[in-house]
């Protein structure tokens, strides 16, 4: 079972990382709070750990902000985190998809990674 003490530390932790990816992703916490349905001074104890999100709350936060729960809750990302990248190149244009296609490709080829294993594009939807 999880004390006082733990519970509140784990608050503090989502929090703080909710308001980090919050203030990267441009989100006032007026806006964040109307895109997830909250109050905003239920967002400003979320960030200060006062509360702890509901599991309804976590899933739609991490939808806005393009980030996995795991992230939000344990602070995990990596190869596995592909949400936020994702939901940014969905807003993009074909012309924008382009440039980060070639983008990407010259960053794989600076790394050594065969270019190859990222298809020829030709499988556009």
């Amino acid at each position: 079972m999880i004390d006082k003490n733990q519970k509140r530390k784990i608050n503090k932790q989502i929090g703080a990382r909710v308001k980090a990816v919050r203030e990267a992703s441009a989100y006032t916490q007026e806006r964040f709070a109307e895109e997830i349905g909250l109050s905003i001074q239920h967002v400003s104890n979320l960030e200060r750990g006062i509360t702890g999100p509901s599991i309804s709350t976590i899933i739609k936060m991490s939808k806005v902000l393009g980030v996995s729960c795991d992230y939000l809750l344990l602070g995990r990302s990596g190869k596995r985190d592909v949400a936020r990248v994702e939901s940014q190149l969905d807003n993009l244009t074909t012309d924008q998809l382009v440039i980060v296609d070639k983008g990407i490709r010259i960053i794989l080829e600076a790394f050594k990674v065969p270019v190859n294993a990222l298809g020829d594009g030709a499988e556009q939807q």
